[in-house]
């Protein structure tokens, strides 16, 4: 996104429910829900969008949903939801 208002879109986008999305100062944004593919590449749960718009699988994802994304000042990002295993 390059400012208020100017949106662009994605050629495709998951196969499930989105829960919850973060944005970085980059503008890549960290997508979660419960899905298992994101613009026809395997991603669990959990996938990140570039700044050109791209799909990207975030690791190995999840083993269950995810419900809330965090970004730190640090750069850090804090993923919750209902799973027990991440990466």
């Amino acid at each position: 996104m390059n400012g208020v208002g100017d949106w662009k879109g994605i050629t495709s986008g998951t196969n499930g429910a989105v829960a919850t999305i973060a944005q970085t100062p980059d503008n890549t944004r960290y997508v979660g829900g419960s899905f298992s593919s994101v613009g026809g590449i395997t991603a669990s749960n959990l996938a990140i969008v570039t700044a050109e718009e791209q799909w990207q699988a975030f690791g190995s994802g999840t083993n269950g949903p995810v419900t809330a994304i965090a970004i730190a000042s640090n750069g850090y990002v804090y993923v919750g939801g209902d799973f027990t295993q991440i990466g």
